[in-house]
């Protein structure tokens, strides 16, 4: 049995996302904790090097804690990004957020996908990230 690096306060994540952040780390967004017994914002980083997980006080979801959502590394403006998009908190979302690990932040993209959606699985086509599968939802 592989047995990895416990999360910080033995924090269980179930619908939690997670994408490489640079050749040296990978962030993992979101989910539903059992710890709290609730949604979470937080993101851990884990540095493959060390086998350490870690919070950064940057990295918090804008748009709200919720489990289900997607996320990969993509090309974004010329520049390497984490694009996480839609998720579930009590209801459907459809935003997106970008993660820049250069400058340590998480924006919200104003413009909304064309869905509210959760447990898709992203990717990038031809340089453009897509949304695959999932459920669209309508609350």
């Amino acid at each position: 049995m592989f047995t990895g690096p416990k999360l910080p306060d033995k924090e269980g994540l179930l619908g939690a996302c997670a994408a490489p952040l640079n050749s040296k780390q990978i962030i993992l967004m979101g989910g539903y904790s059992a710890l709290t017994n609730d949604y979470t914002d937080n993101a851990y980083i884990l540095t493959t090097s060390t086998k350490k997980w870690e919070t950064k006080t940057w990295a918090k979801l804008k748009n709200g804690p919720r489990l289900d959502l997607s996320c990969a590394s993509v090309n974004w403006n010329q520049e390497k990004y984490i694009l996480m998009a839609g998720g579930w908190n009590n209801s459907a979302t459809n935003t997106s957020e970008l993660v820049s690990s250069g400058n340590e932040r998480i924006e919200s993209i104003m413009e909304s996908i064309p869905f509210k959606m959760r447990s898709t699985v992203m990717g990038e086509l031809n340089s453009q990230p897509i949304l695959a599968g999932g459920v669209i939802c309508t609350g």
